[in-house]
């Protein structure tokens, strides 16, 4: 099961109360049910997924804020279409129309 919460935040930036300040909080739990014949322990295996995540965010968080600021750029500049200027990283189908998994 995996369970995430994100806080999102908008204020009065402390320079200028005409700069606006958004920040995000993000926080996500994985949880497992470790089969009995698995050779490892439950310390074990959660050390390593606690080290596949870290390295998995420090990834993908520099490179979504940087899509976030170029996103935010052309929208600043007059281009009020809210088109998404993701180079696909992450493209999700929100259609509903991709077909559902068969039961093997």
């Amino acid at each position: 099961m995996i369970v995430s919460e994100n806080d999102v935040t908008l204020r009065d930036a402390e320079v200028s109360p005409n700069v606006k300040e958004i920040s995000s909080e993000s926080s996500v739990a994985v949880h497992i049910i470790l089969p009995g014949w698995l050779p490892f322990s439950a310390i074990a295996t959660e050390r390593t997924g606690n080290f596949v995540m870290h390295q998995v965010l420090e990834q993908v968080v520099p490179r979504f804020l940087n899509q976030l600021k170029k996103d935010y750029q052309t929208w600043a500049e007059g281009d009020d279409s809210r088109k998404a200027m993701s180079s696909g990283m992450f493209d999700i189908d929100v259609s509903g129309t991709e077909a559902p998994l068969e039961a093997k």
